[in-house]
């Protein structure tokens, strides 16, 4: 249990100082929405609200929209900073719009499917596998970022 802590806190301390603050932040709030998401659809199973298919079903189609939608921030490492940062790039802008049309649709585009409780509950895994997409993304490309630079993580 030593080990993984440790582990955790040498990952945490080089995230600190070679990545952008807001670049940070995004990958701590994706992660905090990633655990309270899951914990919902735990529930929300558990209280066979939605099956435990088609919350499997949500998630995989969200963490699809999560990876894909990751590549709206272009990773990048700063010179002047030397911290990786993320930017939206003209690709990210157009990849950007039918995400926040999704998002803003999202339960006018699923109740012709689901109704009530089970919308909710399956928007949880819709947007826990989105979360969960961008994190994997994004920890995938700063990963390549920082090891282009002989930093290991």
């Amino acid at each position: 249990m030593r080990r993984i802590l440790n582990n955790i806190k040498e990952h945490h301390d080089v995230a600190r100082k070679h990545l952008d603050k807001k670049l940070f932040l995004r990958v701590v709030i994706f992660i905090i929405i990633f655990i309270v998401m899951v914990g919902l659809i735990i529930f929300n199973v558990f209280e066979n609200k939605i099956g435990i298919l088609l919350a499997s079903f949500g998630f995989l189609l969200g963490y699809t929209i999560g990876t894909l939608t990751g590549r709206v921030f272009k990773i990048r490492w700063n010179k002047k900073d030397k911290k990786v940062i993320a930017r939206i790039d003209v690709i990210g802008f157009f990849i950007l719009i039918p995400y926040l049309i999704f998002t803003f649709y999202r339960d006018q585009i699923l109740e012709n499917w689901l109704h009530g409780v089970l919308l909710t509950a399956f928007t949880f895994s819709l947007l826990a596998g989105i979360m969960l997409g961008r994190v994997v993304y994004l920890f995938s490309h700063i990963k390549k970022t920082l090891g282009d630079r002989g930093i290991s993580v």
